[in-house]
């Protein structure tokens, strides 16, 4: 599926408060080369942005001659925001963009949400991505048994080529026993 290629990683912390993750891919089948590259980077405690919200992590990547595969998970080499599994395929190339907000300590909100893009090798838009992952209530801040009160989790696609548009949304509410 691959050919010849070369993959890297880096995952690096510095001083428990700033995290930098990257990955990158390069490799070659016959008649095409392609390439991903794809990173974020984190901050603890968060950038103040306005009032008790902050920054704490934004990231992104690019791929070309590749295409975006079916299977995400949160837990990820490269991607902080949310791993694809990339495939080659001629004439294809997209970005994406990842942001990360909290409130100032993190146990009132904290969230990621990404947008990614793929086009066609002509330039023409094939589909438009929007991910999100957000927990309230964290653990931290209650006896929840470890557990976040509300996690919501989502991602909205937009399939230009074939004029669709759907959406896999899901949420958890875990509320605690009063003893």
């Amino acid at each position: 599926v691959y050919g010849n290629g070369f993959r890297g990683v880096i995952d690096a912390n510095f001083l428990d408060a700033y995290g930098l993750r990257a990955e990158l891919l390069f490799g070659a089948l016959p008649g095409f080369d392609y390439w991903f590259v794809d990173g974020a980077a984190t901050f603890t405690p968060s950038i103040p942005l306005a009032g008790i919200f902050g920054l704490n992590a934004f990231g992104g990547g690019a791929y070309y001659n590749m295409r975006p595969g079916s299977e995400h998970s949160f837990e990820s080499i490269g991607d902080i925001s949310r791993r694809a599994s990339y495939i080659p395929e001629e004439n294809g190339w997209g970005f994406k963009v990842m942001t990360g907000i909290s409130t100032t300590d993190g146990s009132l909100l904290t969230g990621r949400a990404a947008l990614e893009a793929s086009f066609a090798g002509t330039g023409s838009l094939q589909s438009i991505t929007l991910d999100g992952d957000f927990s309230m209530l964290s653990a931290s801040s209650l006896e929840t048994g470890g557990v976040d009160m509300l996690r919501l989790v989502g991602t909205v696609d937009y399939n230009h080529s074939g004029r669709t548009l759907s959406a896999e949304l899901g949420y958890d509410v875990n509320v605690p026993t009063v003893s």
